[in-house]
């Protein structure tokens, strides 16, 4: 790592590091693109709450009509939930952070990029433990040139390329999370999906009572492979308001009975 970047890095650490607390809101872009044609294009909305030492609570819900549940996660004082206000999914108690957030999005139809934990991992050393991103920033980052007072900061990893832009008093602006899924490992999570106890049941029942009807369906599955291309996934979050040392009602924090 050069010496600008670890310099910027420090700064940006003993910022969030020394914060009392930490709040955020904005919203997540997020496509999957095959070829030229663009899939899953989604939106939502996200706030971030934090009050140290070790308070932490993320909420993500929808703007499609669909759907107004909020999904949220609640880290206080070393314990995790996941929850999903409204919902038949129940109150889920989980080992890490990390957890937690694929939980809550595991039912939306947003791509998780985790760029939702890299900013906690900054605030303190229990939640960068629980996160399993506590090293996000780090020798993989470059800081680029400055752009209109926004220091551009970029991190390259394997297929999967971040890039973070920070106002002048370091609070985060804006985030691109772009990554690309070679076409054999799509074609693998596609078999893998077939081979699952359940499916493959189901299928050898159709099979057996609709020999006729299932050729056409490999038919169709081998032609659907054979035009698969690599994805690329795209994610942005712009984050329009991150306050430090504010006021935050500890009804945030609260776990719904159980």
């Amino acid at each position: 790592m050069d010496k600008k970047t670890a310099d910027f890095l420090e700064m940006l650490s003993n910022k969030y590091r020394h914060c009392d607390t930490y709040q955020d809101s904005g919203i997540i872009q997020s496509s999957m693109t095959t070829g030229e044609t663009v899939k899953n294009k989604h939106h939502c909305t996200f706030n971030t709450f934090y009050v140290r030492p070790g308070r932490l609570s993320i909420h993500m819900w929808s703007n499609e009509d669909e759907s107004q549940l909020v999904s949220s996660l609640v880290y206080n004082n070393g314990e995790v939930y996941a929850i999903r206000e409204g919902a038949s999914i129940p109150l889920m108690k989980c080992e890490t952070l990390r957890d937690a957030i694929s939980h809550v999005t595991a039912y939306r139809k947003n791509t998780a990029d985790f760029f939702e934990l890299a900013i906690p991992a900054l605030l303190e050393r229990e939640i960068r433990n629980s996160c399993g991103s506590r090293d996000f920033f780090d020798i993989h980052c470059f800081l680029l040139q400055e752009l209109n007072s926004k220091f551009h900061l970029q991190k390259a990893v394997d297929t999967v390329l971040t890039d973070i832009w920070f106002r002048p008093d370091l609070s985060v602006h804006d985030v691109e999370v772009k990554y690309s899924i070679p076409r054999e490992q799509v074609l693998e999570s596609y078999r893998m999906a077939r081979e699952l106890p359940g499916r493959k049941e189901f299928d050898k029942v159709m099979r057996e009572k609709s020999p006729g009807l299932y050729e056409d369906v490999d038919k169709t599955r081998a032609e659907q492979e054979e035009a698969l291309t690599d994805l690329t996934s795209k994610s942005r979050r712009v984050y329009s308001h991150v306050l430090f040392d504010q006021d935050i009602d500890e009804s945030v924090f609260d776990i719904p009975s159980e």
